[in-house]
């Protein structure tokens, strides 16, 4: 019986065998499924090219492998240029991609074979941050955006006319551009290609607009040139035949046109030999007054104008050879003025007046002793007087000092009132200056001076700076020597600061005398004024100038009026 239940149960085994081991696998299969990794991919699920089993950190991994390798091509006139995401402010978004690739419900996983089941990545989103992709469009559209260029035309060393052909420009609108990037959603196995859109602008003058003007300056460039004279003849080489020669455009017309500097090069160079220069005319001048005349005769030289006129029949093709017989043109002669000076006033009078034409100048001069001449030029003009102002300052506190209102050991400035006026006068620094000018008003230091007899020119009230003039720059000096403007201690103190002080290159260096002299100088104004105790004679004088050479040139002009007053 036993052996009889075996028997079937073994037939039953074998009957049922075909389906159950199937199932079975199916089963074990499910069970994988049911336990399959949450964060692995299924088997045959692909990233980009590559298929099999990823997990969630290589997946990610992977991204951002993708993200910082990606690059968008821009194609521009059949020219590509890359650029990496960050460049452009974009990143790849692949958030949604990624929860797909990793999906795999509880009822999916009952399906058997599911894990099987194909699939990939999917397409990734690219995203854009506004304001870097507006940064890099605004420096791409800088960058390409460009004029067309014009062809041009010109004749080169080698005496031949060259045409540079015109160069298109590029528009490209940004917000175009923009858009275009912004279009860009493409797999991550693929590059993202941008055709910039833009249009191309053509130059208004195109090199075949240039091809009769070419063709006619190489016409008469080939034709050899000749410029007679008698028996003498002139060839200029192509060269500089070519130098003579310009190109006029406008709209309607491109001609050739002489090239004034290069041909009055040419013509001078034939002057060099055959002009016959003008005999001057002489003109004898004393004191400013001409005396006598001496007639010149004219020369003779080549018509710079007249030459050009026929230089120019030849490039208009009024003419076919280039063969120009030289023109003259007379050369009316010049004046030669000769100056002398008589020994008086008068004559002095006419040296300051010379001296002004050759200077930007105001000058008073006053002879203390002897002859006593007195001579100026501008003297009265107003003037900004730089540090010359310090001599009126300096009576002011005299007046001061007089009433008893201050004393030389008075404290101003952390200092004395005698090392402080050492400042102003000698080494002429302006702290002082400028303490006192605010301690006695500057009204009220007008109303002093203009009381001293010092006229209105002289103010401390000019928007400006203070100003003075030449003349009234001397009459202070003179009043301050001579004792009416200034008496005792406080005389002897100026005049000995005056002697010392730091700036000896004007008046001092151009005299053989002692000088007692204060100077000033501001902006482009230089000037000098001060006693010259000369061997010969004492004198006064006040030279101011503006952008004249400075101490350079008071010194020149100290030496030529002491040379006229004691030759």
């Amino acid at each position: 019986m036993a052996e009889e239940k075996a028997e079937k149960s073994q037939k039953f085994n074998k009957k049922h065998l075909w389906w159950i081991v199937p199932l079975a696998g199916v089963f074990c299969l499910v069970i994988v499924q049911i336990f399959w990794p949450k964060d692995w991919s299924r088997p045959l699920y692909k990233f980009g090219d590559n298929a099999g089993i990823f997990s969630r950190d290589e997946v990610l991994g992977k991204l951002q492998n993708v993200s910082s390798e990606a690059k968008m091509a821009f194609g521009l006139n059949g020219e590509v240029e890359r650029f990496s995401f960050s460049e452009i402010g974009a990143t790849i978004d692949g958030e949604e991609s990624l929860v797909r690739f990793f999906e795999y419900s509880f009822l999916e996983r009952l399906i058997p074979f599911s894990l099987v089941k194909g699939g990939d990545f999917g397409e990734m989103k690219i995203k854009f941050s506004d304001s870097e992709l507006k940064k890099f469009t605004n420096e791409y559209v800088a960058k390409y955006n460009k004029l067309p260029k014009n062809a041009t035309i010109q004749l080169s060393s080698g005496g031949e006319a060259v045409i540079k052909d015109a160069v298109d420009g590029i528009r490209i609108s940004e917000d175009d551009l923009r858009r275009e990037i912004l279009s860009q959603q493409k797999p991550i196995n693929k590059d993202n290609y941008v055709l910039v859109p833009h249009k191309i602008l053509k130059a208004s003058r195109q090199g075949s607009d240039y091809a009769n003007a070419k063709g006619l300056a190489n016409k008469l460039l080939n034709r050899q040139a000749a410029f007679i004279h008698e028996h003498k003849i002139y060839t200029p080489s192509r060269e500089q035949l070519a130098s003579w020669m310009a190109f006029e455009e406008s709209e309607n017309y491109i001609k050739l046109v002489v090239n004034d500097e290069n041909f009055k090069k040419y013509i001078d160079s034939i002057n060099s030999e055959l002009e016959i220069p003008a005999e001057k005319i002489v003109v004898n001048i004393v004191d400013g007054r001409e005396i006598s005349r001496e007639a010149g005769k004219s020369g003779s030289r080549v018509s710079l104008r007249k030459m050009k006129a026929d230089l120019e029949k030849y490039l208009n093709e009024e003419i076919f050879y280039p063969e120009f017989i030289l023109e003259f043109e007379p050369v009316e002669p010049t004046e030669q003025k000769n100056y002398s000076y008589t020994n008086t006033q008068e004559g002095l009078q006419a040296k300051i007046n010379e001296i002004g034409s050759r200077y930007n100048v105001r000058i008073s001069l006053k002879q203390l002793n002897g002859a006593g001449w007195e001579a100026n030029y501008r003297e009265k003009e107003s003037t900004p007087s730089a540090s010359t102002y310090k001599l009126y300052v300096a009576l002011k506190l005299f007046d001061e000092i007089n009433k008893g209102n201050i004393s030389w050991e008075s404290n101003i400035l952390d200092t004395t009132t005698k090392d402080c006026f050492y400042q102003m006068i000698v080494v002429s620094t302006n702290r002082c200056a400028e303490e006192w000018i605010r301690m006695f008003g500057r009204q009220k230091l007008n109303n002093f001076i203009h009381g001293l007899g010092i006229s209105s020119t002289t103010t401390f009230m000019a928007s400006d700076a203070a100003r003075t003039s030449a003349l009234d720059l001397r009459n202070a000096v003179e009043g301050i020597y001579n004792g009416r403007l200034a008496s005792g201690n406080n005389r002897d103190t100026l005049l000995h600061f005056m002697g010392i002080q730091k700036y000896p290159y004007g008046i001092p260096k151009g005299t053989k005398g002692r000088v007692f002299d204060k100077v000033g100088f501001l902006w482009d104004y230089v000037h000098d004024t001060g006693i010259v105790e000369h061997p010969r004679g004492t004198y006064v004088v006040a030279i101011m100038t503006k952008g004249s050479g400075g101490y350079a040139t008071i010194a020149q002009i100290t030496r030529e009026l002491e040379a006229f007053m004691y030759p």
